[in-house]
């Protein structure tokens, strides 16, 4: 069983572009200067209507970006797997959950979003300059 999961995993890195071009989807850039700052709505199950405007939502900091995810951190406990909406200034809003949940220092709690859909190359310009 073990031996046909690398093989198919083998296979998948191969048909695409190989394992450079894999790594490059993947990797974690961290960003400078804390981060950048971002509202995170948070819904109960996923939904096609957007969420209320006059929700605020949860103040995050984008610490790291990767094509299908993004590390955040905040000060707030936020329920996992629930569907979220990320607001960031000049980015078009990003839909994804919530998939982790690690303590940080100082009582901040660290989250993996991952997206819905991955980040295209402007994207991926915008939140890592």
């Amino acid at each position: 069983m073990i031996k046909t999961y690398e093989k198919l995993c083998d296979v998948l890195i191969e048909q695409s572009g190989g394992e450079s071009a894999c790594k490059r989807f993947q990797e974690r850039v961290e960003l400078g200067n804390g981060g950048i700052y971002a509202r995170l709505h948070v819904t109960p199950h996923h939904i096609e209507n957007d969420h209320e405007e006059s929700e605020f939502g949860h103040r995050v900091l984008i610490r790291d970006v990767s094509r299908s995810g993004l590390g955040l951190v905040t000060d707030e406990n936020i329920e996992l797997a629930a569907c979220c909406y990320l607001n960031v200034v000049d980015v078009p809003q990003l839909k994804g959950s919530l998939v982790y949940q690690n303590n940080e220092e100082e009582g901040k709690f660290r989250y993996g979003f991952s997206l819905d859909e991955w980040l295209s190359d402007e994207m991926h310009q915008a939140l890592s300059p």
